[in-house]
């Protein structure tokens, strides 16, 4: 992320011929991409995601997250979502500094690094919804089964209950369950 900005910030400075400094920039736009997509992300928040055309000629979206987002360690997390957060801004703003300017040449290479920083930033944020949906469904599975825990253990021992003299081994009880 950082040497494409380098390389652009310093090529631009320098007035280096177009084509010399367009291709090693989208090269390393290209490498930050994949590197991200396919290493970063499973290694630092544990996410992946890819995109498949089906037969019928429709994208399919796939995601992977960690089983135990626990496992994942908060700075990694963070260094990661900012990363990608600040560089879709930083380059939004060359972008509109380059529009502004009329700099259309500038612009077509913008543009590449934006679409491929803003599909990763997508996937990861889709995969990321996943991830939340799947945490979500599990602790709902986790609640419905310890509401439903409890409610076995007051008909179980729900006699006992209503009988008992003390209220507060009835509360002690349920609040053990």
């Amino acid at each position: 992320k950082v040497l494409g900005l380098i390389i652009y910030l310093s090529t631009a400075l320098l007035s280096i011929g177009y084509v010399k400094w367009f291709i090693p920039c989208v090269i390393v736009f290209a490498v930050d991409f994949w590197v991200v997509k396919n290493i970063t992300g499973r290694l630092l928040v544990g996410l992946r995601w890819w995109n498949n055309i089906t037969e019928e000629g429709e994208s399919e979206w796939r995601f992977e997250s960690i089983e135990d987002p626990k496992a994942i360690n908060s700075a990694d997390y963070s260094i990661f979502w900012y990363s990608m957060y600040l560089n879709t801004l930083i380059w939004g703003f060359i972008g509109i500094w380059n529009a502004l300017g009329l700099r259309i040449n500038n612009l077509v290479l913008v543009a590449v690094a934006l679409a491929l920083q803003v599909s990763n930033l997508v996937g990861y944020w889709k995969c990321s919804k996943d991830a939340q949906q799947k945490l979500q469904s599990g602790v709902q599975n986790l609640v419905s089964q310890g509401a439903l825990g409890v409610l076995s253990s007051r008909f179980s021992n729900g006699f006992s209950l209503l009988s008992s003299q003390s209220p507060i081994n009835a509360n002690t009880t349920v609040s053990q369950a």
